[in-house]
């Protein structure tokens, strides 16, 4: 039995399923998007700034209000 609180089933889902991935995508590029133009940024060069893992963290808020929408 898995421990903790497994999502790469849905994550898998989301970016496989066309409909779902659009929508991940556009979620993703809300939180995103105006903070990497201001600051002329990729995702990539977060992990430079804030650590490896930081980056990451932050997506997975950008999931999580994805998996409360309608």
């Amino acid at each position: 039995m898995k421990q903790g609180h497994d999502l790469g089933g849905i994550i898998a889902f989301a970016h496989r399923e066309e409909d779902w991935s659009e929508r991940l995508a556009g979620v993703v590029d809300e939180h995103f998007l105006p903070a990497l133009e201001e600051f002329d940024l990729d995702f990539e060069d977060l992990a430079d700034i804030f650590g490896e893992h930081a980056p990451w963290t932050l997506w997975g808020c950008a999931f999580e209000d994805f998996l409360s929408r309608r």
